[in-house]
């Protein structure tokens, strides 16, 4: 975390290049660990299928603050589906989970839907196909798409295609199925942003 450095009877550390008074930096760091707590525990009170947007930065472990919150809609009793790059950082790290979720590796080289182990399904990047795969993959059991990610998506895509197929994505799988998609704000202007979360019923900063 930094380098420490003992006067008297302070203590100063030095966080890139600039000396903190310890007191400060476990104040700081104290705040960042309750927001990360706050967001499990809000995560942890969803206990029926909803549309929810996350809004993260690539640089900041976000592949790990999804994989506890999967392992969080596991502990309430959601089956999850994680659509995503096949070498992300998300796919790699839920490779290491014991309780495998459903992934969905999304491929510019197929063309149509292709199950490849028990768990795994290969598709082409468009959300319509998802729409079929999740309706036959819940069967009335709750779950959670996790989509990873909305960015990636509309820079391959465009943003209108994407914003099509999210929405109807969104208006046609079962009630039984929630939404949780991922989105790097930075990417983003605020009224692409605006678009988006209009059609979840909230948004998350991570």
């Amino acid at each position: 975390l930094g380098e420490l450095f003992k006067m008297g009877p302070y203590t100063i550390i030095l966080m890139q290049g600039v000396l903190v008074p310890i007191g400060v930096f476990l104040s700081v760091f104290s705040f960042i660990l309750l927001l990360n707590w706050s967001l499990m525990e809000e995560l942890a009170c969803i206990n029926a299928p909803t549309l929810l947007l996350l809004e993260a930065s690539p640089t900041e472990n976000y592949d790990e603050k999804i994989e506890r919150m999967i392992l969080r809609f596991m502990m309430n009793g959601f089956q999850i589906v994680v659509a995503t790059r096949p070498k992300s950082l998300l796919s790699r790290r839920i490779e290491f989970v014991e309780k495998k979720p459903i992934v969905i590796h999304l491929s510019y080289e197929t063309h149509e839907p292709m199950k490849l182990e028990d768990n795994l399904i290969v598709s082409p990047p468009n959300l319509l196909y998802l729409k079929n795969l999740v309706k036959r993959i819940a069967r009335n059991t709750k779950t959670i798409l996790i989509i990873d990610n909305l960015t990636d998506l509309i820079a391959m895509r465009g943003i209108k295609q994407v914003y099509e197929e999210l929405r109807s994505l969104i208006d046609n799988v079962p009630d039984s199925v929630g939404i949780v998609a991922l989105v790097f704000s930075r990417a983003h202007d605020e009224k692409e942003l605006a678009l988006f979360r209009s059609l979840f019923h909230r948004s998350l900063k991570m």
